[in-house]
This record gives C-alpha cells, sequence and structure tokens, in this order.
C-alpha cells in the first residue's frame, strides 16, 4: 500500500489490520516560514486501537524546498532535526528513549534508520533525497510505532522502498560549504550550520492535533 499518486513518498506492505486515518488525526507540518517550501505527501494509517499504547499507527511525511543552502556533509544535521521533530510528536504518546544510526549515502539519496522505545516502540526511516529539474531537496519520514512487545514495525521498514523522480544532488553551496568548514575548525559557527539545517529540513514543525484517551 503506498500514498493516492505521491509524488514523492514510500513503496510499503502494510499490516492488513491498518486502515487510512482521517486528515484530522494526521500530524500538522508548517512550512510557511520557508520561501518555496512545499508539503508533497501527508498520509497514514492505524488500527484505532485503544488505548494509544495497543495501537500500530504508520505515517510518511514528506517536504520539499530549494536546494540553495545544501552542501554534503548537512545530512547529518537535517536528519537531527527531522528526529527532533518525530520526537515532539511521538515522545508524549510513550516514547522515550531514542537511537539513530549513522546514516547511509547510495541511490542519490541519503538515509537514516532510526528507532525508539518506553511504553510502545518505533521505527523511522528518514530519507534526504533530490528531485525534479531544479533538484529540490526532499525530505521524507516513514515511522511506524505500536505496543511494546509487538514486531510488525520490522516488516514494515524491511518493506519500505522510497519513490520519486530521484536526481543527482545539485553543487554543493559555496555558503554551505563555507559554514561547514567554519564549523569543523570552531565552535562558534555551529550556530550558523544550525540554521542552514532548519531551512534544509523545511522548518518543520511537528504538532499532534488528536488528544490522547
Amino acid at each position: 500500500m503506498e500514498p493516492s499518486a505521491p509524488e514523492l513518498g514510500f513503496r510499503v506492505t502494510l499490516p492488513a489490520t491498518l486502515a487510512p486515518v482521517s486528515d484530522a488525526a494526521l500530524p500538522t507540518i508548517d512550512v510557511s516560514r520557508l520561501p518555496g517550501a512545499r508539503l508533497v505527501t501527508r498520509i497514514g494509517w492505524s488500527d484505532d486501537a485503544t488505548p494509544v499504547a495497543a495501537r500500530t499507527e504508520v505515517f510518511v511525511l514528506c517536504a520539499e524546498a530549494p536546494s540553495a543552502h545544501f552542501a554534503p556533509g548537512l545530512e547529518e544535521m537535517a536528519f537531527s532535526y527531522a528526529s527532533s521533530f518525530a520526537r515532539r510528536h511521538l515522545e508524549p504518546t510513550g516514547l522515550t528513549v531514542w537511537h539513530g544510526s549513522a546514516p547511509t549515502s547510495g541511490d542519490a539519496r541519503f538515509t537514516q534508520r532510526v528507532s525508539a522505545e518506553g511504553s510502545r516502540r518505533a521505527e523511522l526511516v528518514h530519507v534526504l533525497a533530490f528531485v525534479g529539474d531544479a533538484r529540490d531537496v526532499a525530505l521524507c519520514t516513514l515511522a511506524c510505532v505500536e505496543p511494546k512487545d509487538a514486531r510488525a514495525c520490522d516488516g514494515v521498514l524491511a518493506t519500505a522502498e522510497p519513490m520519486g523522480a530521484f536526481v543527482a544532488a545539485p553543487p554543493p553551496s559555496p555558503i554551505a560549504s563555507a559554514v561547514l568548514f567554519a564549523a569543523e575548525h570552531t565552535h562558534a559557527s555551529l550556530a550558523a550550520v544550525a540554521l542552514v539545517a532548519a531551512a534544509i529540513t523545511l522548518g518543520l514543525v511537528v504538532k499532534r492535533p488528536r488528544p490522547l484517551p
């Protein structure tokens, strides 16, 4: 099962017990603070079990923005910010301990796996790639959350395949490259790196609109 007519997302096999959730039950994403950014995929599935600790949920969120500030090395900062926003959305549902793997690259994209546990467990994958003639930067997250002792999410992520009109990365931005170089030589530049990475991650602000039972 995959998003309906998506421009960007994941091909993924879902448990038969999951059904699409309403728009109101999905995380809300605000990309208005970054010029040119747009949300291209926002979809989710759930078995709607209660209480929340017994529920299995899958979300796919993708956004795009101009890649003018990208340079190799910023993908790690981008994934850090993406995980922070995921934590803001998911920690209130019982996920308190988070672990992220080292990012990998290949097939014109960067990937990071993240896991979380607590009273529930979650498996996530972040993908940063470039799409279209303008080679915009695209950031997608697939998140699967389930009861602590379940293992359906392992199967979901095992079948997940990023899909989109991926292209090669654009030439590194001279400004971003200079910021990264400076960051390697002085702690004073870390704030500048954070600002550039925040732009690349599209200024996502994740909120959970559905109240917990």
